[in-house]
């Protein structure tokens, strides 16, 4: 996860990005690895469920 929030950060930051968006990964469990997918510069439909699982209000 720490790598994931760090290349999310860094990509952001890379196009110059300030706001709320979404970077979305695919995860390999057994390689502990990831790929980028793509980055959405809204929420996330699914956001409420992020917001239960961490107790982030995001909006």
């Amino acid at each position: 996860r720490a790598r994931m929030l760090e290349g999310a950060v860094k990509a952001g930051t890379a196009v110059g990005y300030r706001n709320a968006g979404t970077v979305e990964c695919l995860v390999d469990p057994v390689r502990q690895s990831f790929v980028f997918l793509e980055m959405n510069t809204r929420l996330q439909v699914e956001h409420p469920v992020t917001e239960a699982v961490f107790s982030i209000d995001l909006v």
